[in-house]
């Protein structure tokens, strides 16, 4: 998955799901200063024992978060979410 915000400060989620029943576990999106009218790649990322995420870089398409699912909810975290675009892409 490819975003393209604009100024947005907050990190958001995502989720999959095949049946809109059955969500999977949320896919956080990293924003920050300096990261916004760009196009970013989902990363993969983990969470330390005080609960803040830290990503991994991203510089290849095979290094992006993979899910899979027939549907996507995406959820703002902090009001002033501004998502511009999203594109999904497979090998």
């Amino acid at each position: 998955m490819l975003y393209f915000c604009e100024v947005v400060y907050n990190d958001f989620s995502i989720a999959a799901s095949d049946d809109m029943e059955n969500w999977s576990g949320e896919y956080w999106a990293q924003m920050d200063q300096g990261q916004c009218y760009r196009w970013k790649y989902l990363s993969p990322y983990y969470t330390d024992d005080s609960g803040k995420r830290s990503y991994s870089s991203v510089n290849h398409f095979d290094d992006t978060q993979r899910f899979s699912g027939r549907y996507v909810r995406i959820s703002a975290q902090q009001i002033g979410l501004i998502l511009n675009e999203v594109i999904f892409r497979d090998a």
